[in-house]
Protein backbone atom coordinates (compact mmCIF):
# COMPACT_ATOMS: atom_id res chain seq x y z
CA UNK A 1 0.00 0.00 0.00
CA UNK A 2 2.76 2.33 0.64
CA UNK A 3 4.08 1.74 -3.10
CA UNK A 4 1.41 2.73 -4.20
CA UNK A 5 0.87 5.65 -1.78
CA UNK A 6 3.95 6.63 -3.29
CA UNK A 7 3.44 6.48 -6.68
CA UNK A 8 0.17 8.25 -6.64
CA UNK A 9 2.01 11.31 -4.72
CA UNK A 10 4.66 11.22 -7.19
CA UNK A 11 2.10 11.23 -10.15
CA UNK A 12 0.11 14.43 -8.16
CA UNK A 13 3.76 16.35 -7.42
CA UNK A 14 4.68 15.83 -11.28
CA UNK A 15 1.13 17.14 -12.50
CA UNK A 16 1.67 20.16 -9.96
CA UNK A 17 4.59 20.76 -11.31
CA UNK A 18 3.17 20.92 -15.22
CA UNK A 19 0.45 23.01 -13.98
CA UNK A 20 2.85 25.99 -12.61
CA UNK A 21 3.43 29.04 -14.90
CA UNK A 22 7.19 29.29 -15.92
CA UNK A 23 9.01 32.26 -17.43
CA UNK A 24 12.27 31.66 -20.31
CA UNK A 25 14.98 33.83 -19.61
CA UNK A 26 17.99 34.18 -21.54
CA UNK A 27 21.47 34.71 -19.52
CA UNK A 28 25.01 34.36 -21.11
CA UNK A 29 24.11 32.05 -24.19
CA UNK A 30 21.81 29.87 -22.01
CA UNK A 31 18.26 29.90 -22.21
CA UNK A 32 16.65 28.94 -18.46
CA UNK A 33 13.05 27.80 -17.49
CA UNK A 34 11.91 29.49 -14.39
CA UNK A 35 9.00 29.06 -11.91
CA UNK A 36 7.02 31.67 -11.17
CA UNK A 37 6.73 30.65 -7.75
CA UNK A 38 10.56 30.41 -7.02
CA UNK A 39 10.67 34.15 -8.07
CA UNK A 40 11.37 36.31 -4.83
CA UNK A 41 11.58 39.73 -6.37
CA UNK A 42 13.65 41.14 -9.62
CA UNK A 43 15.79 44.11 -9.82
CA UNK A 44 17.50 46.46 -12.35
CA UNK A 45 20.86 46.58 -12.29
CA UNK A 46 22.42 48.94 -14.61
CA UNK A 47 22.42 47.08 -17.50
CA UNK A 48 21.32 43.81 -16.44
CA UNK A 49 18.59 41.84 -14.35
CA UNK A 50 18.95 40.50 -11.21
CA UNK A 51 16.32 38.00 -10.93
CA UNK A 52 16.25 36.85 -7.51
CA UNK A 53 15.01 33.16 -6.64
CA UNK A 54 14.01 31.94 -3.09
CA UNK A 55 15.83 28.90 -3.97
CA UNK A 56 19.55 29.24 -5.12
CA UNK A 57 21.80 32.26 -6.35
CA UNK A 58 19.79 34.75 -8.22
CA UNK A 59 19.48 34.60 -12.24
CA UNK A 60 22.00 37.64 -13.98
CA UNK A 61 20.04 38.23 -17.46
CA UNK A 62 20.83 39.98 -20.36
CA UNK A 63 17.03 41.10 -21.01
CA UNK A 64 15.76 44.20 -20.53
CA UNK A 65 14.30 45.51 -17.44
CA UNK A 66 10.57 46.34 -19.39
CA UNK A 67 10.47 43.31 -21.11
CA UNK A 68 10.60 41.17 -17.47
CA UNK A 69 8.29 43.84 -16.14
CA UNK A 70 5.57 43.08 -19.08
CA UNK A 71 5.41 39.65 -18.53
CA UNK A 72 5.41 39.82 -14.60
CA UNK A 73 3.00 42.31 -13.80
CA UNK A 74 0.43 40.36 -16.22
CA UNK A 75 0.86 37.78 -13.84
CA UNK A 76 -1.22 37.77 -10.40
CA UNK A 77 1.23 38.40 -7.60
CA UNK A 78 4.11 40.80 -8.61
CA UNK A 79 3.86 44.71 -7.71
CA UNK A 80 6.47 47.14 -9.65
CA UNK A 81 7.17 49.02 -6.07
CA UNK A 82 10.25 51.12 -7.34
CA UNK A 83 11.70 51.67 -10.86
CA UNK A 84 14.44 49.06 -10.36
CA UNK A 85 12.25 46.44 -8.33
CA UNK A 86 8.86 44.09 -8.96
CA UNK A 87 8.25 42.31 -6.19
CA UNK A 88 6.65 38.83 -5.76
CA UNK A 89 3.42 39.54 -3.14
CA UNK A 90 3.83 35.68 -1.16
CA UNK A 91 7.24 36.67 -0.09
CA UNK A 92 6.84 39.77 1.52
CA UNK A 93 7.76 39.30 5.19
CA UNK A 94 6.86 42.91 6.17
CA UNK A 95 6.36 46.26 4.88
CA UNK A 96 6.09 50.16 5.81
CA UNK A 97 5.28 52.65 3.61
CA UNK A 98 8.81 53.28 2.68
CA UNK A 99 10.04 49.65 2.59
CA UNK A 100 9.43 45.93 2.07
CA UNK A 101 11.49 42.89 3.85
CA UNK A 102 11.20 40.20 1.85
CA UNK A 103 11.34 36.55 2.98
CA UNK A 104 14.98 36.52 2.32
CA UNK A 105 15.48 39.80 4.64
CA UNK A 106 16.45 41.96 1.81
CA UNK A 107 14.83 45.37 2.28
CA UNK A 108 13.50 46.55 -0.72
CA UNK A 109 12.67 50.31 -1.65
CA UNK A 110 8.94 51.40 -2.30
CA UNK A 111 9.07 54.67 -4.12
CA UNK A 112 7.42 57.53 -2.95
CA UNK A 113 3.86 57.99 -3.75
CA UNK A 114 3.44 54.61 -4.63
CA UNK A 115 3.10 52.94 -1.01
CA UNK A 116 -0.60 53.08 -0.67
CA UNK A 117 -1.06 51.25 -4.02
CA UNK A 118 1.55 48.26 -2.55
CA UNK A 119 -0.27 48.03 0.55
CA UNK A 120 -3.74 47.79 -1.26
CA UNK A 121 -2.35 45.25 -3.76
CA UNK A 122 -1.10 43.63 -1.11
CA UNK A 123 -4.24 43.36 1.19
CA UNK A 124 -5.93 42.58 -2.01
CA UNK A 125 -3.51 39.64 -2.75
CA UNK A 126 -3.58 38.18 0.48
CA UNK A 127 -7.10 38.18 1.00
CA UNK A 128 -7.36 36.54 -2.20
CA UNK A 129 -5.11 33.80 -0.94
CA UNK A 130 -6.77 33.54 2.44
CA UNK A 131 -10.24 32.90 0.72
CA UNK A 132 -8.89 30.68 -2.14
CA UNK A 133 -7.68 28.59 0.78
CA UNK A 134 -10.78 28.12 2.78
Amino acid sequence: QSEQLSGVLTDCTLALKEQQKTLLLKSAGRYHKIYLDDVEYVEAQNKRVAVCLNSGPPLFITEPFYSIESRLLNEDGFFKCHRSYIVSLPYVHSFTLGSITMESGRRIPVARGTGKAFKDAYMSFMFAFVSDQE
